[in-house]
């Protein structure tokens, strides 16, 4: 590339990163470009994916007007792109994860999840075949011929490498465990950097999460006696709660308890009656 092409690529770059609130870091590897010319028609209006040399990219955020840009320069390995956007990262990260597509698994491919062999009738027919399930520790019987799978069997968990065997073996069942899409690796927004590991987790998970962080506030204010609005409320429950047990144990006759202690001595009374036999 010509150094004109390269200062063209660099500013080009600098004004899209100074434009968009969002960006993130693309993983690329394996990425089909059919898939990457759909994304990109989906995305359009929504967000914009450049792909350039790590070099220039880290050139561009040299010399970009945006805070943060060094927290994504750690990911800028391999076959990488940026994509620019001015959506939620969160929102924008459940789109391209919506939108990857199932894949079959090659040699030496990770798995992201567990391969699971479904119980029941194979089409394979009794034969050298059995060796492959035998292989995969798969147990099978023989029914009209067929190779019937007894049980659901995982042949790999997830995060496993596999090898050339396995992906032949469950090619013949049609199990795609892979996923293609664009891999978005991180984000940057306002400043504050967004991995996959948060970026993924789900938005239920955050719902929970704010829940059970106020429920857990509120009974701390409560067990310190620290009133406010939410626990002054449990705190006055409490007490008078408190003051009625107070008041019923040591016979102090109030309008709001006589009626309990009448119950109380009523109880003690048919207690008494019944051990007296009388």
């Amino acid at each position: 590339m010509a150094n004109e092409q390269k200062l063209q690529t660099v500013e080009d770059l600098k004004k899209l990163v100074d434009s968009y609130s969002v960006i993130g870091v693309l993983n690329m590897h394996k990425m089909p470009a059919k898939q990457l010319f759909d994304i990109r028609n989906a995305l359009r209006g929504e967000a914009k994916i450049r792909m350039a040399k790590t070099s220039l990219v880290k050139r561009a955020f040299e010399v970009a007007n945006k805070t943060g840009l060094k927290g994504l320069e750690k990911d800028l390995t391999g076959e990488v792109a940026l994509i620019f956007t001015n959506e939620n990262p969160f929102k924008l990260y459940n789109f391209l994860e919506k939108n990857k597509q199932p894949a079959a698994a090659k040699p030496g491919d990770i798995t992201p999840v567990d391969i699971v062999i479904p119980a029941g009738p194979t089409q394979f027919a009794a034969g050298p075949v059995i060796s492959e399930f035998q292989k995969a520790k798969v147990k099978t019987t023989v029914e009209n011929g067929k190779i019937t799978v007894k049980e659901d069997t995982v042949v790999a968990k997830a995060g496993t490498q596999l090898t050339k065997e396995l992906t032949e073996f469950i090619m013949k069942f049609g199990i795609e465990p892979m996923k293609i899409g664009l891999n978005l690796v991180s984000m940057l927004d306002n400043g504050t950097i967004f991995g996959k590991d948060v970026l993924g987790i789900p938005a239920e998970e955050y719902v929970n999460g704010i829940l059970s962080g106020h429920l857990k506030a509120v009974n701390m204010s409560v067990n310190i006696g620290y009133p406010n609005k939410e626990s002054a409320r449990i705190m006055i429950a409490n007490a008078f709660r408190n003051a009625r047990y107070v008041a019923i144990e040591h016979g102090i006759y109030e309008k709001e308890v006589v009626g309990d202690m009448m119950a109380k001595y009523r109880n003690v009374a048919e207690n008494l009656k019944h051990r007296l036999n009388i």
